[in-house]
């Protein structure tokens, strides 16, 4: 339940649920797993930082796409702003 917070952050003032958080999230296990087993020091830690740098970016890029795909698209089913 708590990892599902951060989408209904973004989910609920957009009003359209998408999986783009939940998945950020859920991607960050094997990551974690990876990090744990392969990468020592420094290597480990920038893999962290270059993940929550790039990775939170990401997923509200692909929020703000849906978005304007849904309201500003030509031909879309949405047809414009409300």
């Amino acid at each position: 339940m708590l990892l599902m917070s951060s989408q209904y952050l973004v989910s609920v003032p957009l009003k359209m649920l998408r999986p783009w958080a939940f998945m950020g999230m859920m991607t960050q296990l094997p990551l974690a797993w990876f990090v744990a087993r392969f990468l020592r020091g420094n290597y480990g830690n920038a893999a962290v930082w270059i993940s929550l740098i790039i990775g939170q970016p990401i997923a509200v890029l692909m929020y703000v796409h849906d978005y304007y795909v849904l309201h500003y698209r030509e031909g879309s089913a949405g047809g414009g702003p409300e």
